[in-house]
Parts: C-alpha cells; structure tokens; sequence
C-alpha cells in the first residue's frame, strides 16, 4: 500500500484514532495487522500506522505480566505451570505471577518474539478526550436532527447526521440519497390506521420514527415526548404502522416508473398480519388505486407484512421493459430492437439503470443487458 504523506496529522484521522484505541488494554500486534477492513479504513499498511505510533511515544511495550496475560489463555498458563511442577489451580492473574517468580528467564525467552503493546499515558488521554467529544458530539447531532425532523426537514437533519459522521467515523462517506427519501417518507406519512392523531403528536411520531433511520440503532420510542397518547394500543404499534405504511409507500413511488400494476404478496407462514390484510393476498391493483396499508381497522402489532412486487405483465403480453430486463438469449431477444436508434437505446439504457439503483435487478443482469443494447447500435 502506498505511504501517506510525510505531514500527515493522524489525530484528524478517526480510522487511526480508532486503531489506536485498540490498545487501551494489551494487544497483539501481529493479531492487528491482519485486519482487512483496518487496511481498507486507515489507507495505508497497518504496520507503518503502528511504528507512527511507537515513534512518537503513544504505544509502548507491555510489562512481562501483561505479556502473559495477553498472549495465553488461563488453559495455556496452567499447563505451562505444570510443566514447571507449579500449582494449577488460582486465577489467571496468580498464575502469571507464579510462573514469573519461578522462572523469570525463561518465561522472557518464550515471550521474546511477541510483540503486545499498549497505549502509553499520553495516548490513553488523548483516546479518551477522543471519545468524551465524540460522544458529546454525538448527542448534540441527534438532538439537533430531532428538532429539525420534527419541523418536518429531513434534508437538513441528514446533513446534520452527514457532518457528524465525517468529522468523527468516515471523513470520506458520501450522501446516500435514498436515506434521505426513507426520511420524505416517513414524515408525509398519515395512515388512517392511526386514527385521529392530532399534528403535534403525528410529528413528534413521525420524527422519532426516522431516528432509527438516521442514528441507526437508536430506539424510536425513546424520541416520543412523556405527554405522547398514541392512538392505537402502544407507542410502539403507532411506530410500526407509521413505518409500514411510510416503506409500502416508499415502493409504490419506485415501480411508479417502471409498472402500471403491483401485487400484494404475504409469506405463507406469515403469523403477524392481520386478518384483514390477509385477504389481499394475490391481488394485483393499479398504482393509483392501491388501498392503504396498514388498512384502517389493522389489528397487527406489527403493521402488514406483505411484499409488494411490480407487474409487468399487460393485457396478456410482455411490456417492453420487462422484455428489456428478464429476456434471455432467445431468437425473440435476438430480434428485437435490433434496429435500435441512439435515442431509443439511451431511453432504455437510462431505463435499466434506475432499475439498478432501485434494487429491481442485480449488476449482472444490468451489466448483460447493456452490452446488448450497445451492440445493436
């Protein structure tokens, strides 16, 4: 891997910062530098990212005891002791410091090709400060997002989650636009299944809802304000229906595109939808008569379950997208289009890659059908 720069700050970096903090306790060097991802996150060979450290005083070598106690398992110690006709039995810590005072020598010479360090004094600081800011910063960035998700701004509370993560995770990620649409979805999302929520509770549901969206793993329920009521039997059936309905829309708008029809679709083990939506099963309807979901008198916990697939059949016959994405090498995919024009095959080009980018067919099906289309030009 190439070197970076000889000016380069590792304390702007998170990646080095967050390799470093490996070391709080005892390690392995050898252990750290078969990392894939670590080479794939810190841009440069884990082993020159490590003497930088040692260079400059932050990782040093690690006591004998540590050394032990690092490198082998209570099981190791205790054979090692007997072997040298030691006691046995005790806690790791004991038996490190039996098999030191017994035979200091060779308990060094067994141990002289590894290499544990750990964070220095002035390391263990700056890791931890690290940490304290991250954390503050962290908060401040949910809280901030929150109030802007509740004023209905998803373009903003993204940006604030973007900044957030850049300055302390991955200063290179780029904006993923389809979190954004997640976040639109969610907070135009009314499903009549919710009753007659009023707009100050309907918003304080509908951003707590996206904070699972943006922040991850942060529970919804814990954005709803002490005073919220939800509308139907829990705050968190109320975060299900709004979510379900929010994804269910959410694809609607993408076969917008690409379909005139979806069909409704339950897993035949399906135990969380209700009975209602259940009937719905197999049915195909017109983008714009689609019902609701979750229906308004829903009894699930959970919201419907169902899929919602395209349908690209029309009248009996193939459109000619669906010709476009799923035909084979057949003589009819052979014959077709084949007096393709340039607009006629930009229009379809342009067509398969919004499929790629909405998931409706993998890379090898769109790299395929490309090169189709370019050779008939």
């Amino acid at each position: 891997m190439p070197k970076l720069a000889a000016n380069f700050d590792w304390r702007k970096s998170p990646a080095h910062i967050e390799l470093l903090g490996k070391f709080i306790k005892p390690r392995d060097v050898a252990q750290v530098l078969n990392w894939q991802y670590l080479k794939d996150s810190i841009k440069e060979n884990p082993k020159d990212a490590i003497e930088r450290f040692i260079r400059e005083g932050m990782l040093i070598t690690c006591e004998l005891d540590e050394i032990l106690d690092c490198a082998f398992t209570a099981s190791d110690l205790k054979k090692m002791a007997k072997e040298e006709g030691l006691k046995t039995t005790g806690t790791k810590a004991e038996l490190v410091e039996r098999l030191i005072t017994a035979n200091r020598s060779k308990v060094e010479k067994a141990t002289s090709r590894l290499k544990i360090m750990k964070c220095s004094l002035q390391a263990r600081e700056f890791v931890e400060n690290f940490e304290q800011s991250k954390q503050q910063a962290l908060e401040s960035a949910q809280q901030k997002s929150f109030e802007l998700l509740l004023g209905g701004d998803a373009r903003e509370a993204y940006k604030v989650f973007l900044a957030y993560r850049r300055e302390y995770i991955m200063p290179e990620l780029e904006a993923d636009t389809y979190e954004l649409e997640k976040l639109n979805f969610i907070l135009t999302s009314a499903p009549k299944v919710l009753g007659d929520i009023n707009s100050s509770d309907l918003a304080s549901l509908r951003a707590a809802t996206c904070m699972p969206v943006l922040w991850y793993n942060e529970p919804a329920e814990n954005w709803l304000p002490e005073n919220f009521v939800s509308p139907v039997k829990s705050n968190k059936v109320a975060i299900n229906y709004l979510k379900c309905n929010a994804q269910i829309r959410e694809n609607l708008a993408r076969y917008g595109d690409y379909a005139k029809q979806v069909r409704v679709t339950f897993d035949e083990n399906d135990i969380e939808s209700c009975a209602l939506c259940l009937k719905l099963n197999e049915k195909v309807f017109d983008l714009k008569e689609f019902p609701e979901l979750p229906l308004e008198n829903c009894t699930s916990e959970t919201g419907c379950k169902c899929r919602v697939d395209a349908v690209f059949n029309e009248e009996g016959g193939e459109t000619e997208l669906f010709k476009i994405v799923i035909s084979g090498d057949s003589e009819a995919d052979e014959n077709e289009g084949k007096d393709d024009t340039e607009g006629d095959a930009f229009a379809k080009l342009s067509q398969l890659k919004k499929m790629l980018d909405n998931g409706l067919i993998t890379d090898e099906e769109y790299q395929k059908k490309k090169s189709e289309i370019l050779s008939r030009m």
